[in-house]
């Protein structure tokens, strides 16, 4: 099946196209970077968690991830799972900003943001009111 794909000259984005959800999940569990920044953005669910699975996936490609709008639900609470990239300030200010993470879940991160992010929140259109009045409550909390 991977032989099969990797021996073809036509561009991989095509080579996506016409394979079967299976040989999707399989190259997105061990293809290369190129392979998972295009698979990611399938909209089948099991493809994406398997593109955020794959050994091979590196931090800078999760917090790509945690911006992207077509990612599902699941896989922004599986990353959020995932402590070592919870370490990472740009995976955690990319899941508050994404309106697609859990409110529960972003309220959390609030008081792990910097200030000059929080004031960017605060005054956000694109996130949902609760996380920009929770950032405004944090900017004054540290007023005081």
């Amino acid at each position: 099946m991977m032989e099969k794909t990797l021996d073809e000259k036509r561009p991989l984005f095509v080579q996506i196209q016409n394979m079967t959800t299976p040989e999707k999940i399989q190259l997105a569990a061990f293809g290369d970077k190129e392979a998972r920044s295009l698979l990611v953005r399938e909209p089948v669910k099991q493809i994406q968690l398997a593109v955020i699975n794959n050994p091979r996936i590196q931090d800078g490609e999760i917090a790509g991830v945690c911006k992207s709008r077509q990612v599902s639900e699941e896989v922004l609470r599986r990353i959020a799972l995932n402590r070592d990239w919870m370490k990472l300030y740009p995976v955690r200010l990319a899941l508050v900003r994404n309106p697609k993470t859990p409110l529960t879940l972003a309220m959390k991160l609030i008081p792990t943001l910097l200030r000059q992010d929080l004031k960017l929140l605060a005054v956000s259109k694109t996130v949902p009111q609760v996380i920009a009045h929770a950032a405004r409550r944090r900017i004054l909390q540290e007023q005081t």
